[in-house]
């Protein structure tokens, strides 16, 4: 898949999600038995680095095999409940050099189970750290897609920063991980897989093969030979996909990813299966109060450490996108650079990667910082921003049971600024500290439609930002 097909596929995602019709992010109270309707925020299967060329590589089984091998019905028996059931190991290595790296976390080895009841549209993901420590998710909806979502405990994986997208990151608990799909695989507009295979992908490779055990598998490969550009930089980038798969099926045995970046080095992730099949559950085994035995190590925040702000008119946020309030009829550099001027960045560098008639990808770049991408879409009154990335955010419940917003934030934040649109008015609030993973919400807010977040370090400069549009 080259740059532009990428592009086209995200064009007609974004598309699609303007299209759908509102929905508020709620914050509910807790209750035993349910799950609350928490809705997620972009999802993402690994992080959407340059890395992978698809972000949807970690599931990577047609949609064939679970339509072969699921159950029809929930079977629902005195003693439980009986599910799919996947357990995956997962490692990486990587060697890199590049400027003002970025490395969070502490483990490059996990293990990932996840439990699948996709009759009840329900998942329940934990993974386990080296040291005993644990992250969960429970998801509703889609596997993929996930509409609501509700997390414990702290990501602990290793990610590794280094520019514009070039990095690594090992699986968290902002979405599920598996290797063979444990739902009904979405399509796109117009039909075809939302979630790529490994035949999807790759080419069979003729003659024996062996996973990294010792047992018979077919093996499918995909190459990528491209190039990379970051302001003065730029290399060639070559990515190899491998995956062994059970012969005679379409089920995944083992995955491995390289990447190769001239000028900056190299990264490998490896996934192998290490139990597939039915098991039973508790009855309640996807009940939110079951996600309360997770890690929680963290303290829970408190209000006292929340201050709330006014709303400068520059931060007020769109109703139906993250900024500006209302539209401007500008091109897209123009509206990228006003938004590079409203969080500081005055002497950034701002390049949009389209013609600017449609939807529009624009990267900002900081050079003092991690650089960022907005995308920008014209509307009838004017262009607006709708997303931002790489840094991704979803909402979950953490320490103490607080509403909370997820993120690998910089190693040297200190202070986090949040401006939260709550489909009447912005709200906005700062709160003081050091930040892991949990961004703190105010408990007398308790709905966010759309939010924004600066991250400041010692010297009070904006050392990231990230915005989402929880409605959709």
């Amino acid at each position: 898949m080259n740059d532009q097909e990428l592009d086209d596929l995200v064009r007609t995602e974004v598309m699609r999600r303007i299209d759908a019709a509102p929905q508020a992010h709620r914050f509910a109270e807790r209750e035993p038995q349910t799950v609350p309707p928490i809705r997620s925020g972009p999802s993402r299967n690994n992080r959407s680095w340059l890395a992978v060329a698809a972000a949807a590589l970690a599931v990577a089984a047609a949609g064939a095999w679970w339509a072969a091998n699921s159950q029809q019905n929930v079977e629902v028996a005195a003693t439980g409940i009986s599910v799919l059931h996947e357990v995956i190991a997962y490692d990486q290595s990587f060697d890199l050099s590049c400027p003002d790296q970025e490395v969070t976390g502490d483990f490059d080895e996990l293990t990932i189970e996840v439990w699948a009841a996709p009759e009840l549209e329900r998942w329940r993901q934990l993974i386990t750290y080296p040291d005993g420590s644990t992250a969960a998710l429970l998801a509703s909806g889609s596997p993929y897609f996930p509409t609501e979502s509700v997390t414990a405990g702290n990501d602990r994986g290793r990610t590794v920063d280094c520019f514009n997208g070039i990095g690594l990151a090992a699986p968290s608990i902002d979405a599920l991980t598996s290797l063979n799909p444990l739902g009904p695989v979405p399509v796109v507009p117009g039909g075809g897989s939302a979630v790529p295979s490994f035949a999807d992908l790759g080419t069979l490779v003729p003659g024996e093969h062996l996973t990294n055990d010792g047992t018979s598998a077919e093996l499918w490969r995909q190459v990528i030979d491209g190039s990379y550009e970051s302001g003065s930089l730029s290399g060639q980038l070559l990515q190899t996909n491998e995956w062994r798969v059970e012969p005679g099926s379409t089920k995944v045995l083992e995955h491995t990813f390289r990447q190769e970046v001239e000028g900056v080095g190299t990264i490998e992730t490896r996934t192998r299966l290490v139990t597939f099949g039915a098991v039973t559950v508790p009855v309640d085994f996807f009940d939110f109060e079951q996600l309360s035995s997770a890690d929680q190590s963290s303290p829970a925040p408190s209000d006292e450490s929340l201050s709330m702000l006014d709303v400068d008119p520059l931060a007020e946020l769109g109703s139906t996108s993250i900024w500006p309030a209302v539209p401007r009829n500008e091109s897209p550099t123009e509206l990228a650079t006003r938004f590079a001027d409203f969080v500081g960045w005055t002497e950034a560098t701002v390049t949009a990667k389209q013609d600017g008639s449609g939807p529009t990808f624009v990267t900002i770049d900081p050079s003092r910082t991690r650089t960022i991408e907005v995308l920008t879409i014209p509307t009838p009154d004017g262009r607006v921003i709708i997303q931002i990335s790489p840094l991704q955010l979803s909402a979950g419940v953490g320490p103490g049971g607080r509403h909370n917003i997820n993120a690998t934030l910089p190693s040297a934040t200190v202070r986090i600024d949040v401006y939260a649109h709550d489909g009447d008015r912005t709200l906005a609030w700062t709160a003081l500290g050091r930040f892991d993973r949990s961004i703190p919400i105010p408990g007398s807010v308790d709905r966010i439609d759309v939010i924004l977040i600066l991250a400041r370090d010692s010297s009070g400069q904006v050392v990231n930002v990230a915005g989402a549009d929880f409605r959709n």
